[in-house]
């Protein structure tokens, strides 16, 4: 709509939309078309690469530079990246949380204890006990 010459104040206004957002997808349409505006998978940048970003960043490339150059989804990552170099804070790969989306399965009581004592054992990492034993983050966390 913007395109075809509706300001973007009318259209956040009439579809609701936040000002960053719409900008945002223009950005990406305009970068990339069409295929700009479909849903991206997550990426993973390794520790190299955020560091490679953060210092072209603290050298005096802009936000919005690098977040196109490198095809970041949007400034505030790269953002988040020097804030955490400036707090002195590890720049590390993030990893799931949980196994998302895993079945329960029936478990026995024995079963249950035993899952219990191996993740109280393993400084309560529920996400590791969920892996190992092969249930659902719920069935280890309750």
């Amino acid at each position: 709509m913007v395109k075809k010459g509706a300001t973007t104040i009318a259209v956040e206004k009439e579809y609701g939309v936040d000002h960053h957002n719409l900008n945002r997808w223009l950005e990406r349409y305009d970068e990339h078309g069409v295929d700009g505006l479909l849903p991206r998978p997550v990426k993973r940048y390794s520790t190299e690469f955020k560091m490679l970003v953060v210092k072209k960043h603290l050298e005096g490339a802009s936000l919005g530079q690098l977040r196109q150059d490198y095809d970041i989804s949007n400034e505030g990552v790269i953002q988040r990246w020097v804030n955490l170099y400036s707090d002195g804070k590890r720049l590390k790969i993030k990893k799931n949380k949980q196994a998302k989306g895993k079945q329960s399965r029936k478990t026995t009581l024995a079963e249950r204890l035993e899952i219990v004592n191996w993740t109280i054992d393993n400084h309560y990492n529920y996400n590791l006990a969920v892996e190992h034993f092969n249930v659902s983050y719920t069935q280890v966390y309750s």
